[in-house]
């Protein structure tokens, strides 16, 4: 019942504003980048004393991050197209933002469970070589992924969507970038 409520809403949007309406949108750089300059307006009205500091930070974020896009850029357009799986479609901002196209997603929602046929289909697609490696969350059901995994090459891939694991810091947004990139080009 939860998808329905989205159903009508993805057309409203123009344009990639919202895609898939998938809301993981400090997956991709440029909605990333949006939201420190929004914060540092925020910042600037209500602290107007450290404006200066507070622009100076962005523009070292923003440089950083550029330096950093345009190296995973031209890595993903010289890598070559792996057929992929993705526990759930969280990462819509990152792939077309990097040109890359996941194969089939395994359940619509991720607290919710694929039926019988759609593991089927996907037992199907990874033995017939459709697809090589599947990217989980930490949340993903061990049961199912292991089902996928029997007997097949697949490859499995641990992403953290809500970098648990990253120290919060001046960087962090672009080593949890880094190593996104790092594990989606494995």
């Amino acid at each position: 019942a939860m998808h329905q409520v989205h159903e009508g809403h993805e057309h409203e949007h123009e344009g990639q504003s919202h895609l898939y309406g998938d809301p993981h949108i400090w997956f991709g750089p440029d909605e990333a980048l949006a939201i420190a300059s929004s914060l540092v307006d925020i910042l600037v009205q209500s602290d107007a004393l450290h404006a200066a500091q507070y622009q100076a930070n962005l523009a070292v974020f923003a440089s950083q991050l550029r330096l950093l896009d345009n190296e995973l850029r031209a890595w993903f357009s010289a890598a070559s197209e792996k057929k992929y799986l993705v526990y759930h479609d969280a990462y819509s901002y990152f792939e077309a933002h990097y040109g890359l196209t996941h194969v089939a997603q395994v359940t619509e929602q991720p607290d919710s469970k694929p039926g019988a046929k759609s593991l089927l289909e996907l037992r199907k697609l990874i033995l017939n070589g459709g697809a090589v490696c599947l990217f989980i969350e930490p949340q993903a059901d061990r049961g199912i992924v292991s089902l996928l995994q029997e007997n097949s090459e697949l490859k499995i891939y641990q992403l953290d969507p809500m970098a648990t694991d990253f120290e919060i810091n001046a960087t962090a947004y672009l080593a949890f970038l880094r190593d996104t990139a790092d594990r989606f080009g494995e």
